[in-house]
C-alpha cells in the first residue's frame, strides 16, 4: 500500500509539475502576446510603417507558435486576388505570389472567412499548384477581418511533418495575432485616409489661399483698370442704387466714391429731365433704360443720353447697359458704361456741315463730277453729272461703275478707271453723245483719292465740257488761215511792188531771192500794172536780187515779151558785173531788152523816152 500511495503521489506531483509547466508556457505566451500588443499599439500610435508592423506581428507569432514558417496574404486593392506580402521560413520563396478566391488553404480561408487547420498538408489534395512541392505537416490559417466584417487578408503558420499540431490554445493565439494584423491594417487605412484627407485639405487650402491671392490681385487689377478707364463704369442694384462706380464717373459728378455708393440718381442730384427724359428734346433718360434692362433682361444701347457734368457742361453720352444675374439666373442689377461722345457728335455735325457745303459747291459747278469707290461703285455724282446722263441720282449712286457719259469706247474707260484705282492720275479727251444726240467733247480727269493709310479708296472723275473750246479752236484755225493768206498776199505785194513813176512809166524793184512762185507773181503784177497804168515803159530793177540763174533770166525775157504784146517794153536795171558774167556764161540773149546798170539811168531813159514820144504825138 505505501508503495502504491507513493507512486500515486509521485504521479500527482508529475501531473502538477506538468500543469505548472503548461501554465508557465501560457503565461509566457500571454506575456509575449501582451508585449507584442504593446509594441504594436505604440507603433500604431507612432504611425510606423504598416509593413514593418505586419512583419513584427508575423515574427512574434512564429516565435510563440514555435515555428519558423509563416506567411501573411493581403487582399489586392482591386479585391480580386490575395498577394503574399510577408513571409518567413520556407514561405519566403512565395513572396509576391497571388492566389484566387478558394485557391489553396489561404484562398479557401479568404472565401469562407473561417479559420482552417490541415493536419497533413503534404497529403491534402486542396493545395494550390504553387505549393505542390511543399512538405509540411500541420498548417493553420486565420482570416484578417476588418471592423466592417470584411476579410482583408489571411495569416498562416506551418509545422514540419510529424512535429506538433495546432491545438485550441495555438489557434486562439493565432486568432489574436490575426486581430492585431487586422487592427494594424485598419489603422493604416484610417491613417492613410486621414493623411490623404489632410493632404487634400492642405492642397485645397493652398489652392484656396492662392485663389484668394489671385482674386485679390485680379480685384486690384480690375479696380485699377476700371478706375483708369476714360469711360464711366457703374453698377446698380434692382432699386437703382449704385453699388459700384469708378473714379471717372466720380470726377464727372464731382463726388467721392463714398458719396455715390448706396445712392440713386435723384439722391446724387441728377435732374428729373436727365433721369426720366424729355420727349421734346428727344431725351429718353436713365430710368427708362434701367427699367428695360431689369424687366426684360436684354442689353441695350442709347447714343442720345445726356447729363450735366459737375462744372455745368452738358455732355452727350453713349450708354451701354447689361443685366447682372445671380447663380440662379435671377436679375439682381445692371452694369452700365457711359462714353462721352460730345466731341465726336460735334465733329460729326461739323463733318456733315462740311459735306453739305461740299455738295452744294460741287452741285453748283458746271463740271461733271463723280466719286467712284474702290469697290467700283458710284458713291457720289453732282447735279451736272446727273443732268448730263439724263438719269436720276438714285439710279447712279450705289450702283456699279459704268461709263454713263456716252463714250464711244466703254472698255477703254473701264481700263482708265482701273489704272486710276491703282494710283495713276490720268487726263484724257473724248467725245460723248448726249441723250438728245448732240456730240460733245469732254476733258476727263481721273484723280486717285488716298486714305490715311495711303491706300487708294476711290477716284474722282472730273469731266469738263470743252465743246465750245473745240469750236473756238476750229474758228481760230479758220481765222488763222485767213490771216496767213492775207499776210501772204500782203507780203507778195510788198515783195514785188509796182510803182507808177510818171505818166507811162512804172517801176518794179525786186528784192530777195526769186523762186518759181515769185516769178509767176512778178509776171501777174507786172502785166496787171502795165495794163492798169497804160504804161509804155516798165522798169524791172534787180539791184536787190542776189543771184540770177537761167530760170530767172528766162522768166525776165518772158515778162518782157508779154509786156511787148501789150504795146510796151521792159527796161532791166541793176545788172551787176557778177550777174552780167553769169548771164553771158549761161548764153542768155538779152538783146531784146533795154538794160542799164542802175535804176537811176533806167528811170532817166524812161522819162526821156516818154517825153520824146509825147512830142512826136503832139507834132
Amino acid at each position: 500500500m505505501p508503495q502504491t500511495n507513493e507512486a500515486d503521489f509521485q504521479a500527482e506531483i508529475d501531473s502538477l509539475q506538468h500543469r505548472v509547466t503548461e501554465l508557465e508556457q501560457v503565461l509566457v505566451r500571454q506575456e509575449t502576446y501582451f508585449e507584442t500588443l504593446h509594441t504594436i499599439t505604440l507603433a500604431l500610435m507612432n504611425k510606423l510603417d504598416v509593413v514593418s508592423l505586419l512583419e513584427e506581428i508575423l515574427r512574434r507569432a512564429a516565435e510563440l507558435l514555435n515555428t519558423p514558417h509563416g506567411y501573411l496574404y493581403l487582399v489586392s486593392p482591386a479585391g480580386d486576388l490575395l498577394e503574399n506580402k510577408i513571409a518567413t521560413g520556407q514561405f519566403q520563396k512565395y513572396m509576391g505570389c497571388h492566389l484566387k478566391s478558394g485557391e489553396g488553404l489561404a484562398g479557401k480561408t479568404w472565401a469562407t472567412g473561417q479559420p482552417l487547420v490541415i493536419t497533413n498538408y503534404h497529403a491534402w489534395d486542396g493545395r494550390s499548384f504553387q505549393h505542390e512541392s511543399d512538405n509540411f505537416g500541420c498548417v493553420a490559417t486565420m482570416p484578417l477581418v476588418s471592423a466592417a466584417g470584411k476579410v482583408v487578408g489571411v495569416i498562416g503558420m506551418a509545422y514540419p511533418p510529424k512535429t506538433q499540431d495546432f491545438d485550441a490554445a495555438a489557434m486562439e493565439l493565432l486568432r489574436r495575432f490575426a486581430q492585431l494584423a487586422s487592427l494594424a491594417l485598419e489603422n493604416a487605412q484610417i491613417y492613410a485616409a486621414a493623411k490623404e484627407e489632410l493632404a487634400e485639405r492642405q492642397r485645397l487650402e493652398a489652392e484656396l489661399e492662392a485663389s484668394l491671392v489671385e482674386a485679390q490681385q485680379t480685384s486690384v487689377l480690375l479696380r485699377s483698370i476700371i478706375d483708369n478707364s476714360p469711360d464711366m463704369i457703374f453698377m446698380k442694384d434692382s432699386e437703382f442704387r449704385y453699388i459700384l462706380t469708378n473714379q471717372t464717373m466720380a470726377k464727372f459728378l464731382g463726388k467721392s466714391l463714398a458719396e455715390i455708393i448706396g445712392h440713386d440718381d435723384l439722391e446724387l442730384g441728377f435732374s428729373t429731365e436727365e433721369i426720366f427724359g424729355n420727349p421734346a428734346k428727344e431725351l429718353r433718360g436713365f430710368r427708362a433704360d434701367d427699367l428695360e434692362v431689369l424687366e426684360h433682361g436684354q442689353a441695350i444701347r442709347n447714343t442720345n443720353n445726356g447729363a450735366f457734368r459737375a462744372d455745368g457742361q452738358w455732355r452727350i453720352l453713349d450708354t451701354r447697359k447689361i443685366p447682372l444675374r445671380d447663380a440662379t439666373g435671377q436679375i439682381i442689377g445692371l452694369l452700365g458704361v457711359n462714353h462721352d461722345i460730345t466731341e465726336l457728335k460735334t465733329t460729326q455735325e461739323a463733318l456733315r456741315q462740311n459735306e453739305r457745303f461740299l455738295h452744294t459747291v460741287l452741285d453748283g459747278l458746271p463740271w461733271l463730277i463723280a466719286f467712284v469707290g474702290a469697290d467700283n461703285r458710284y458713291r457720289f455724282v453732282n447735279t451736272a453729272f446727273v443732268k448730263w446722263t439724263g438719269s436720276h441720282r438714285q439710279e447712279i449712286e450705289g450702283h456699279n461703275f459704268t461709263p454713263l457719259l456716252g463714250e464711244p469706247n466703254p472698255q477703254k474707260v473701264q481700263e482708265l478707271v482701273t489704272k486710276a484705282l491703282a494710283g495713276h492720275q490720268l487726263t484724257v479727251e473724248t467725245t460723248s453723245v448726249m441723250p438728245d444726240g448732240q456730240m460733245r467733247h469732254l476733258n476727263i480727269n481721273y484723280l486717285p483719292v488716298y486714305n490715311k493709310e495711303n491706300a487708294v479708296e476711290g477716284i474722282v472723275l472730273a469731266a469738263n465740257d470743252i465743246t465750245h473750246l473745240k469750236e473756238a479752236e476750229v474758228e481760230q484755225a479758220n481765222l488763222q488761215a485767213q490771216v496767213v493768206e492775207t499776210q501772204r498776199e500782203f507780203i507778195r505785194e510788198l515783195s514785188s511792188p509796182l510803182i507808177p513813176l510818171a505818166n507811162g512809166v512804172v517801176v518794179m524793184p525786186l528784192i530777195g531771192k526769186i523762186d518759181s512762185n515769185r516769178v509767176q507773181q512778178i509776171m501777174e503784177t507786172l502785166l496787171e500794172g502795165v495794163a492798169s497804168y497804160e504804161a509804155e515803159i516798165a522798169i524791172l530793177d534787180i539791184t536787190g536780187v542776189p543771184v540770177v540763174d537761167e530760170q530767172i533770166a528766162h522768166a525776165l525775157l518772158q515778162a518782157a515779151q508779154a509786156v511787148r504784146l501789150l504795146g510796151s517794153h521792159v527796161v532791166l536795171t541793176g545788172i551787176q558785173p557778177s550777174i552780167a558774167q553769169i548771164l553771158v556764161e549761161l548764153g542768155i540773149d538779152l538783146r531784146t531788152l533795154t538794160t542799164y546798170s542802175s535804176l537811176q539811168k533806167g528811170i532817166a531813159y524812161a522819162l526821156q523816152h516818154v517825153a520824146s514820144v509825147k512830142k512826136q504825138r503832139a507834132a
